[in-house]
């Protein structure tokens, strides 16, 4: 969360009407707490949520999303924001390509690049109709690549290719091994 606090600092140079909600907790919260006490332009900005079960109800009250992760798998929360139609901005690290086409369904930023990071805020903050664009695109991605129903699809796809596979490879080897396919 450096990194994003840091860009929250950036961005607040050029725009005056935001908020920085930092859901979850942990063992840097203290630090994070001391970084945004010691400046001035995030003082009543930014608002630790700590742990939290009202995760759907800030999602659906915000305007953008952002995942900073320094490492990230597939992140449940950023499969979250992009159902709800936010546009998200994300680290290029991990499994966030995998879920995010940059330009598409949000925009990415390299791990620690503040500047970048506050450029792409900029970017969103500005563009009412690129939010909501990345948004809807967002969710089409979420519900066609991360549902449920088209994982299973995918997982369904998987399995008879092996076994289409196998069963042409098992007749491959009868046919070596007797003559015969029979």
């Amino acid at each position: 969360y450096p990194t994003v606090l840091r860009a929250a600092e950036a961005f607040s140079r050029s725009s005056g009407l935001w908020r920085l909600l930092i859901a979850g907790g942990g063992v840097e919260q203290p630090e994070l707490e001391t970084f945004v006490a010691a400046r001035p332009a995030l003082h009543g900005r930014v608002h630790f949520l700590g742990a939290t079960d009202l995760i759907p109800d800030f999602l659906n009250a915000i305007d953008a999303y952002v995942l900073p992760s320094i490492r990230e798998g597939i992140s449940n929360s950023l499969l979250e924001a992009m159902a709800t139609a936010l546009p998200v901005i994300v680290s290029d690290t991990g499994g966030n390509p995998e879920v995010v086409v940059d330009g598409k369904s949000g925009l990415f930023f390299p791990v620690g690049a503040v500047e970048q990071l506050a450029d792409r805020l900029l970017m969103l903050y500005g563009h009412r109709d690129m939010r909501e664009r990345l948004g809807q695109q967002a969710l089409r991605r979420v519900s066609e690549e991360f549902s449920l129903d088209s994982m299973v699809a995918k997982y369904e796809e998987m399995y008879e290719s092996v076994a289409g596979h196998r069963a042409a490879r098992r007749a491959e080897v009868r046919k070596a091994l007797c003559g015969s396919v029979g």
